[in-house]
């Protein structure tokens, strides 16, 4: 019911989806805001990384002892943006609505979305800037107040 207000009350015309952080969003409420935006003619986005395998892997690292900024991207490896980002265009094909992938930093998701481009889906991907001009090793940076300037999900990731 909310969003419905917002869109008819306020004007909005998009809703962004987190899926990056554990338990933040399961499939079945996704699925709920892609056919409530495409009822509403409004656009789906999303943030899209495996939140559940992403917190697995921010343990992993705990328990190697990384904890600086360099672990923030090890824990968010290509392959979950790729995952989720697969996970959204799939439900949004099943509903048959529009996505917009915002954020998009990894070749996995990038191959995603232009698959499913070629099909004919109705996909806009989203770089980051910082991603397309730099490279995770800034994460490695001796100094933190350096490195910790580069944390940023999905992850910068290597050249």
């Amino acid at each position: 019911m909310q969003m419905e207000v917002m869109v008819k009350e306020h004007g909005i015309n998009s809703f962004k989806f987190f899926m990056a952080y554990k338990g933040s969003l399961m499939d079945d409420l996704l699925l709920e805001g892609l056919q409530k935006c495409k009822s509403l003619g409004a656009l789906a986005m999303v943030h899209a990384e495996n939140g559940d395998a992403v917190a697995e892997g921010q343990q992993r690292m705990i328990d190697l002892g990384i904890t600086g900024p360099e672990g923030h991207a090890l824990s968010r490896p290509p392959v979950l943006e790729g995952e989720a980002t697969s996970r959204a265009i799939r439900l949004a094909k099943f509903v048959n609505t529009p996505l917009y992938v915002v954020h998009v930093m990894s070749t996995d998701a990038m191959e995603e979305i232009a698959k499913a481009k070629r099909e004919g889906q109705r996909v806009i991907g989203e770089p980051v800037v910082s991603g397309l001009v730099l490279d995770d090793s800034w994460l490695w940076d001796p100094d933190f107040a350096t490195a910790s300037k580069y944390v940023m999900s999905p992850p910068i990731r290597e050249a």
